[in-house]
């Protein structure tokens, strides 16, 4: 394995496949490799998780300067561990995104369904017509179904509203909820 002291990346051969950069070396068991890039929220507790199990793990601060300017965080991290630790933390990572990501999101969604709400009757409207119901059908009689068999549920991360987006994939269905508000969009 080859490790790119410019992107903190792992590839296969002596190129990097992210920055190109063709001066790889060997890698070394104290190599603090690229993992991930995540959300704020997941990443806070991916890194604690981490650290209980006893893996050392570093988080930077990643995304684009203009929230700073709203005295925002910058709403996503980049995680980092070393090489000795890359493949145990592989396999957490694809638990968690298989496992918390799909079915702590529902949870929290179905959780909160006093507070879904449509921001107005031309969204529903455009709903109605994209999910093919009529004005007898209960809309969010419908959308709960979708999220119950929901096969992905996510927490996509800040939106330009400054909430959270969680996106729910049932079938060919794509529903939009806000994380603190729980309006529903598509």
């Amino acid at each position: 394995m080859f490790y790119c002291e410019k992107c903190n990346s792992l590839s296969q051969t002596q190129e990097c496949v992210h920055c190109g950069f063709n001066q790889l070396r060997e890698v070394k068991d104290e190599d603090f490799c690229y993992l991930t890039t995540t959300n704020e929220d997941f990443g806070k507790m991916f890194v604690e998780y981490l650290r209980n199990e006893g893996i050392i793990c570093a988080s930077v601060p990643y995304g684009d300067g203009v929230r700073s300017q709203f005295a925002l965080s910058l709403g996503q991290y980049k995680l980092y561990v070393p090489y000795k630790f890359y493949n145990n933390a592989c396999e957490i990572l694809g638990y968690f995104n298989e496992n918390y990501s799909t079915n702590k999101v529902k949870e929290k969604i179905l959780n909160n369904e006093h507070k879904w709400n449509i921001e107005n009757v031309k969204v529903e409207n455009k709903m109605r017509k994209k999910f093919k119901l009529n004005q007898d059908d209960n809309l969010l009689d419908f959308i709960k179904g979708k999220v119950e068999q929901a096969e992905s549920v996510t927490d996509v991360g800040m939106m330009v509203s400054g909430e959270h987006g969680l996106l729910v994939k049932s079938g060919e269905i794509v529903i939009w909820f806000s994380s603190e508000t729980f309006t529903i969009n598509i």
